[in-house]
């Protein structure tokens, strides 16, 4: 999966370790979500986790027993913190000094600590966190950390969420550690031994068009170095909010999620369940479900719905459709756009009143197989002003399907012998595959 100038310095079979814990659902869609208060733990709460189509919680302590049996009893898994002291790449005083801040020795006692807790082997903990937003200057330690956590605790996968490429962030050096964010993500690729790369990018916290350009560029940045590399890619979206009058709704999930997946996201990270940061979480300070919780459920059902599917193929390429009538996401985006996909077995592929596509180019996982599949976003109404249905044609030949989460989409076959066409709502998907 990574060549050997990846990994410059961990032995080989160290490193299929790493990737086989890292892969042990590689086919399944996960969700995850951050941060689970202490007064959010009952089994209802737990339950309620469940219910909402999540597979994994990040933020719960090594040595919480009770919660950690409650979540093997209802099949969620953890990343628990506490293993480790806490690390966070913003703090630029510290950064590139991790080796001399976590040494060996305080390694080893946190690892002593989780093992006397009973929790190294404990069936619901699959990984263990060790930092947010780590400066570059200290991926180089990173190699060194991961391979000691791979020796010592085999069973759990090393958790890391990088820096997003928000201007401010990645004009300042002190604090990604690289000189731009291609660099940043350049040195995580050659010096971390991990088989995915995880970040955040918040849409709806900034202005509309800085903040689009940003989340398409961060997309490509990210999306282009793990299909070089054979990571997997994981995305943090936002269920919460900056500011309490800006609402995210039920489309604004729905438009995050699309997008990353279009772009070849397989793991995404809702932030955040309980108050970690921000407002109008999941649950309120008190443990009580907020509207979010309905909203999220929905969207993460209809994820859970399309993902064998989806997960049936991988990602090679993304391209923007028609995003020509919004030239202000496009700029300083990183990206262009066409008014119509060809893409060898799809051709022409556009909506039909011009307005902007985001569309995933896919290829059979399995490598056994001729398939190849698009997966189409309806992406011109990314704040929920005014959602509408769609129509999308293309050109092809040899037989074609359709699927979104409800299940096959009518196809309809246009003057044109071998020109299609489907419907599609603002903000939602369809899978097209073509078959020999």
């Amino acid at each position: 999966m990574m060549g050997k100038k990846s990994m410059p310095r961990i032995g080989k079979l160290l490193a299929v370790a790493i990737l086989l814990g890292a892969a042990a659902k590689a086919d399944e869609f996960q969700i995850g979500v951050y941060c689970l208060n202490p007064n959010a733990r009952t089994e209802q709460h737990i339950k309620d986790i469940r219910d909402c189509h999540v597979d994994f919680v990040l933020g719960i302590n090594y040595d919480d027993v009770k919660t950690l049996d409650l979540f093997a009893k209802y099949g969620l898994k953890a990343m628990v913190e506490g293993v480790f002291p806490g690390w966070w790449g913003g703090h630029k005083k510290t950064n590139g000094k991790m080796a001399e801040i976590i040494s060996a020795e305080v390694i080893d006692k946190g690892v002593a600590a989780m093992k006397a807790a009973g929790t190294d082997t404990h069936p619901a903990v699959s990984m263990v966190s060790i930092g947010d937003e780590p400066s570059a200057l200290d991926f180089p330690y990173y190699h060194t950390l991961i391979a000691k956590i791979a020796r010592s605790l085999p069973r759990q996968l090393p958790h890391v969420n990088l820096h997003p490429c928000y201007p401010p962030v990645e004009a300042d050096f002190g604090y990604i550690g690289a000189s731009n964010y291609y660099a940043y993500v350049a040195s995580y690729m050659a010096n971390v031994p991990l088989d995915y790369l995880s970040y955040d990018n918040y849409l709806y916290s900034f202005p509309r068009a800085e903040g689009m350009a940003c989340l398409l560029r961060n997309f490509k940045i990210v999306s282009d170095a793990c299909r070089k590399t054979g990571r997997r890619f994981w995305f943090v979206p936002q269920v919460n909010t900056h500011k309490r009058e800006v609402v995210i709704t039920e489309q604004k999930l729905r438009y995050q999620a699309n997008l990353a997946m279009a772009f070849g996201a397989e793991t995404l990270v809702w932030a955040c369940w309980t108050k970690g940061w921000w407002e109008m979480n999941v649950l309120d300070t008190n443990g009580v479900k907020t509207v979010q919780y309905d909203r999220l459920k929905k969207v993460n059902a209809e994820i859970k719905a399309i993902a064998p599917r989806f997960m049936a193929f991988r990602t090679v390429d993304t391209r923007l459709v028609g995003f020509e009538s919004h030239p202000d996401w496009l700029a300083h985006s990183d990206s262009v756009s066409v008014p119509a996909l060809d893409g060898g077995f799809f051709r022409q592929l556009k909506a039909e009143d011009g307005d902007a596509l985001v569309v995933g180019i896919m290829t059979d996982r399995s490598g056994t197989s001729p398939r190849k599949a698009l997966y189409v976003v309806a992406a011109e109404d990314a704040w929920d002003d005014a959602p509408k249905s769609r129509t999308v044609s293309f050109e092809t030949f040899g037989t074609v399907s359709a699927f979104d989460a409800d299940g096959p989409v009518p196809l309809t076959r246009t003057d044109k012998a071998d020109r299609y066409s489907f419907a599609v709502k603002s903000n939602h998907a369809v899978l097209v595959v073509w078959e020999k």
